[in-house]
């Protein structure tokens, strides 16, 4: 075998206080980029969840707009792209907002390991397109889940909901559950968009 992979690997470790923030950015300019966010989790070990973030997606520039107003040039039509201002030639600035649409956030994802559920699976979850989360155990079984530092799937779907995710898709079963939908069931009934996870299913962060 290769001694190296066919992509470097960079290890950024996380200090023994850490609560939350940022542990890595990425941008190659404009919506290419990505950042990657922590928070610590509530399990038997150390343990975190994280947040992928890709960068916002820039507007789309009316060129013919652009040109009506007497903008004129790649360099010009560049700049209102990204976001700065142009004087044209009768002495007027044109905004970018005149001509470019609004951009739209960038796709995201969450993955909240093995834990029992606390601010910091709700704070790397808030607002993301999906949401992966643990759900060891139905609620039937909580005092279990919380003794062994784990989530039920109504738990995980609480936490979908107060972060405002957009889709819950539920792992980590126990194997005393030889039908995982019974677990996705249960949390519909306080997240309408729950999942349990099935091995080599395509989930869409944003529906095609």
């Amino acid at each position: 075998g290769r001694d190296r992979g066919p992509f470097e690997l960079r290890f950024v470790g996380i200090a023994p206080d850490f609560t939350s923030g940022c542990v890595l950015a990425w941008d190659r300019g404009g919506q290419a980029g990505f950042s990657l966010d922590a928070a610590a989790l509530d399990h038997t070990i150390e343990a975190y969840g994280y947040r992928l973030q890709a960068n916002d997606r820039a507007g789309h520039l009316d060129v013919e707009a652009a040109r009506a107003l007497g903008v004129d040039g790649h360099e010009a039509f560049r700049a209102l792209k990204s976001g700065t201002a142009v004087r044209v030639g009768s002495g007027e600035l044109v905004q970018p907002e005149q001509v470019v649409s609004p951009s739209t956030p960038g796709p995201s994802i969450a993955y909240v390991s093995d834990s029992r559920p606390c601010v910091g699976a709700v704070h790397v979850s808030r607002d993301v397109d999906l949401l992966y989360h643990e759900a060891t155990f139905m609620e039937r079984e909580r005092e279990r889940a919380r003794r062994t530092g784990h989530s039920t799937a109504l738990q995980a779907a609480q936490i979908a909901a107060e972060a405002s995710a957009g889709k819950l898709v539920l792992g980590h079963f126990s194997a005393r559950y030889p039908d995982a939908s019974v677990l996705a069931d249960e949390a519909r009934t306080v997240f309408d968009a729950s999942h349990a996870a099935e091995e080599l299913h395509r989930y869409y962060l944003v529906d095609p």
